[in-house]
């Protein structure tokens, strides 16, 4: 089905689709994200509300609703961050800020959902190359891409941005019973960026 987690009504409808037609949840990855590269001077309430909408309200709506479903499998939640988190870049504030309160979320869920026996981790990639950029609903033009790329793999010890196929092991790792005494922890793929 397609949701836009930034729409409640979508949030209520995937997961009441989901209770129906499985009556439980085993994994949820929290994966959805907005991005927009503005400085400070630059940004307003509405680029505030458009990052926080899908990287967390939409996120948090999504896992609190999830939750009666993770339980009944005593499931996992990975959340998707980004090494921004930890280390943030100019002109990207906003989603770094959003992506930090995300792992905080992580953080807090672990202890607070163990108890239901539902494990909570994060993965924070690096720059990785996906088509997601080309999106125009992201707001950043070519121009501003092709810009923050040396910017970019300056921070990188490998010099080089990551494939999807890098980092899908480590999160299918995380939803697996082999993780099964792995919470609140946070996983980095980065190409050498420390978390």
């Amino acid at each position: 089905m397609v949701a836009d987690i930034a729409r409640p009504a979508d949030v209520v409808r995937s997961m009441a689709e989901v209770g129906l037609r499985h009556g439980k949840l085993d994994v949820l990855i929290n994966n959805a994200g907005a991005v927009e590269i503005a400085p400070l001077a630059h940004v307003d309430l509405d680029h505030v509300r458009r990052i926080f909408d899908a990287n967390l309200v939409g996120l948090i709506e999504t896992t609190r609703l999830a939750l009666p479903l993770l339980e009944r499998s005593r499931g996992a939640i990975v959340n998707i961050t980004s090494t921004v988190a930890d280390q943030p870049f100019a002109n990207m504030s906003v989603y770094s800020a959003s992506k930090a309160a995300l792992l905080a979320l992580t953080r807090a869920w672990a202890q607070e959902l163990a108890p239901l026996g539902i494990r909570v981790n994060a993965v924070s990639p690096g720059p990785i190359e996906t088509p997601v950029y080309a999106h125009e609903k992201l707001r950043i033009t070519a121009a501003q891409l092709e810009a923050l790329g040396p910017a970019v793999l300056a921070g990188v010890p490998m010099k080089r941005f990551g494939k999807p196929d890098e980092v899908a092991p480590v999160i299918a790792f995380l939803a697996s019973t082999e993780a099964s005494y792995a919470t609140g922890a946070q996983y980095t793929v980065g190409g050498g960026i420390e978390a």
